[in-house]
């Protein structure tokens, strides 16, 4: 296994099948996931490159209720990384990570609540990432 390459077993790895076919759009993981869904028996392996820079990609599914799942990508070990939750007049809500995270591709599930684990209001919100230099923002809009 090569720094540039690490071997996932979609069984038990680090990522469902449906978080590769949403990130890199791959054919082969696509129908990966439609088998996993009826059931079947995926492939036990696939090779991922390993990301060379931050990212962080859109939440899927959104608009959501009651939860939404965020992927994000690290290209460092034990890079400190930030997600942050805000509503639209910019107050904090939810602290969703804050810590160091391995090389990689992540995702992380949000789960509509704030802080206190209430459930936030129905409305538009923004994900924020920050690690190192990199600062990006997504939309996500929460149904009732």
């Amino acid at each position: 296994m090569t720094q540039k390459q690490r071997i996932h077993n979609i069984r038990g790895g680090t990522l469902s099948t449906a978080h590769y076919w949403y990130i890199f759009k791959c054919p082969l993981t696509k129908r990966a996931d439609q088998e996993r869904r009826l059931g079947k028996e995926a492939n036990s392996q696939e090779i991922i490159e390993l990301p060379k820079q931050f990212a962080l990609y859109e939440n899927y599914p959104n608009p959501f209720n009651p939860e939404t799942t965020i992927t994000f990508s690290v290209p460092e070990d034990n890079a400190d990384v930030r997600l942050e939750i805000y509503n639209m007049l910019g107050q904090k809500v939810a602290a969703l990570l804050d810590g160091r995270m391995a090389q990689g591709v992540h995702t992380i599930t949000w789960d509509g609540k704030n802080s206190h684990g209430e459930k936030v209001s129905a409305g538009i919100y923004v994900c924020r990432m920050t690690a190192k230099d990199y600062n990006k923002t997504i939309k996500m809009t929460f149904l009732p």
